[in-house]
């Protein structure tokens, strides 16, 4: 059985997702880096980092969520 925790986004969660974003070949956002990923969070009035979410089984994250506004929602695992 697979238990996965949802919870805030914390600035050591960025190596682990950019290692998801670039294992996945068919992403389009394939050979970010973490400071990419940063700057993206703190996109000027967007305040991605404040909605964005990790799920997380077994102490790894497997995904995240970006809540960029109330009809866009982006998830990938």
């Amino acid at each position: 059985m697979m238990n996965i925790t949802i919870r805030k986004y914390d600035s050591s969660d960025a190596a682990p997702i950019v290692n998801l974003i670039n294992q996945d070949e068919y992403n389009l956002q394939k050979g970010m880096t973490i400071q990419e990923f940063e700057r993206y969070l703190d996109d000027p009035g967007a305040r991605s980092r404040d909605h964005t979410f990790v799920a997380v089984s077994h102490e790894q994250i497997i995904g995240y969520s970006v809540i960029k506004n109330s009809l866009g929602l982006i998830f990938l695992i």
